[in-house]
């Protein structure tokens, strides 16, 4: 929430930002400033499938495929393409795209990609999983790329719009520490890196030889600003343009600023809570009087129901995020691709959520530590606290413990929680992805379960997945992953909460369309319209 010093900046700030909207509104308008809440942690678009270097390396290196605003697959740098059979995909460039170096895209700088994708060294979370998939990729003409798969692959255009492609001629002899030095950071997008000053800024200049339409800023500066109050003071002051990321608590002060334009969409990305459903003795749930327990409560589907109806979303969207969040009941969105329009929210019912707990054998209650992270999406310890206190309603008498992202997630992955927040990332505008990093019975050999920190394990619900991701039809795709989602969701094998809304504000001068991944392409954000 602003403090009462920022609050009364309001007004005196409001000349300095419509003096800055006329700026940007006349024919001088060449810098565009962004405050921005997550920094990368490399320039090298094949370090970490990480939201704040996509957000960056999208800018810089272009990927085959597109995905738009919406989440929908649009051409790239690839014009079309199709499935020729189970195990060949066909995709055809642009002709006369080059670097921002002059050198010409070819075929080849495609191969080099994908062959270079999986392989970066000293990855933390690379994009292996989004080329494993791959056999082989040929050229079969100037503009022609062919990619053989080891089986059917219907996802590969999904998984190849996180991809940005690079050169060969540069990234054969470059290690990730030249992209970031910039020496190796050479794409075809509208934007090429100058200066990369960390923890503080960085600024992009236009690619003048970029082949789609000219974006409108000559210079583009990036500062990284992690503190939600401090973005908006930056804001107000007149040092940045626009901001990302802007909290539920600040949003309707700036909202009432007529100096400010304020943008929002519904995040395809979700809050969620996870409870660890192995059979043992829980870390972090006792009896009601703290006597340990031999088996795990959440390994009941009975309680795991009842935490469900437990939680009053309603309630957290009203009164936590101030009404800027759509309430969840599955991993997408309506209208999005998978999206199971018969799964129905749970209701808030308290009562019978007692009954079960007492048909599972505690109708006495428990104890139960919840592990929160603190920093990971919008209001995330006041969501903590408060369904802290609605499990306390119905006798599971729970500790939240707040704690950064950073600590949190070495603990998470080594199961030592019972029950803990999670943010999904839906990146490939299809739910088969998250569900099989997040729900499916690990296997390395295919990348499932490297998020599944649950320990769910569900053979019928891996049965529909691998179906699903073996199956080229669309329809019959989507209805095979509709399914899956129903088993998890009847399963309760997680609790789905709220898609947030991504907040952006900036100076009236200018306007973008949010995007559901929540990234702000400084391309897309254009002078606004007259009012």
């Amino acid at each position: 929430m602003l403090s009462v010093r920022a609050f009364s900046r309001v007004v005196l700030c409001t000349i300095l930002v419509v003096a800055g909207a006329i700026m940007i509104d006349g024919a001088d308008a060449a810098e565009l400033r962004i405050g921005l809440a997550n920094e990368p942690d490399s320039i090298d678009p094949h370090f970490h499938d990480y939201g704040g270097n996509l957000a960056l390396s999208l800018q810089i290196f272009e990927p085959l495929v597109h995905m738009d605003e919406k989440g929908n697959l649009a051409p790239g740098l690839a014009t079309d393409w199709k499935a020729t059979d189970d195990h060949s995909w066909i995709f055809h460039l642009r002709p006369d795209v080059h670097f921002s170096d002059g050198d010409p895209l070819t075929p080849d700088d495609v191969i080099f990609t994908l062959g270079r994708a999986g392989n970066v060294p000293g990855s933390p979370a690379g994009f292996g999983s989004y080329v494993r998939p791959i056999a082989d990729v040929t050229a079969s003409d100037a503009n022609t790329v062919v990619i053989h798969t080891e089986g059917p692959a219907p996802l590969l255009p999904n998984f190849l719009s996180l991809v940005g492609i690079v050169s060969r001629k540069l990234g054969q002899n470059s290690t990730t520490s030249d992209y970031n030095s910039g020496k190796a950071a050479i794409g075809t997008g509208p934007y090429r890196l100058d200066t990369w000053r960390r923890s503080d800024r960085i600024v992009l200049l236009r690619n003048d030889g970029y082949w789609g339409k000219p974006p409108a800023w000559d210079r583009v500066t990036l500062r990284f600003i992690a503190n939600p109050a401090a973005r908006v003071a930056a804001l107000l002051a007149g040092d940045v343009d626009m901001i990302d990321s802007v909290s539920v608590q600040d949003v309707a002060v700036l909202r009432h600023n007529s100096a400010l334009r304020v943008r929002s969409a519904v995040s395809a990305n979700i809050i969620i809570f996870e409870p660890d459903v192995a059979n043992r003795k829980p870390p972090f749930i006792t009896g009601p009087n703290g006597e340990a327990l031999d088996r795990n409560p959440l390994a009941d589907k009975r309680v795991r129901q009842a935490i469900e109806l437990a939680i009053n979303r309603e309630g957290l969207k009203r009164q936590i995020m101030n009404g800027e969040a759509e309430i969840a009941n599955q991993i997408m969105l309506p209208g999005q691709f998978g999206y199971d329009p018969s799964i129905t929210t749970p209701p808030y019912d308290p009562s019978r959520a007692k009954e079960l707990l007492a048909d599972a054998g505690y109708k006495d209650g428990l104890k139960l530590t919840f592990h929160c992270q603190g920093d990971r999406y919008a209001a995330g310890p006041a969501i903590c606290q408060a369904v802290a206190q609605m499990l306390a309603r119905i006798g599971v008498h729970t500790d939240a413990e707040v704690m950064p992202h950073a600590i949190f997630i070495g603990h998470a992955n080594k199961h030592e929680y019972s029950l803990f927040t999670g943010f999904m990332l839906i990146e490939t505008g299809e739910p088969s992805s998250p569900l099989a990093a997040t729900f499916a019975t690990p296997s390395p050999t295919r990348d499932w379960g490297v998020f599944n920190r649950g320990q769910y394990n569900d053979p019928a619900f891996d049965t529909l997945l691998e179906a699903a991701q073996t199956e080229i039809d669309a329809p019959k795709r989507e209805d095979i992953l509709r399914r899956a989602t129903k088993q998890l969701m009847d399963n309760v094998g997680f609790f789905p909460l709220l898609h947030p809304l991504d907040i952006e504000a900036m100076r009236v001068g200018l306007d973008n369309v949010p995007r559901v991944d929540g990234y702000i392409f400084a391309a897309d954000v254009v002078a606004a319209k007259s009012q």
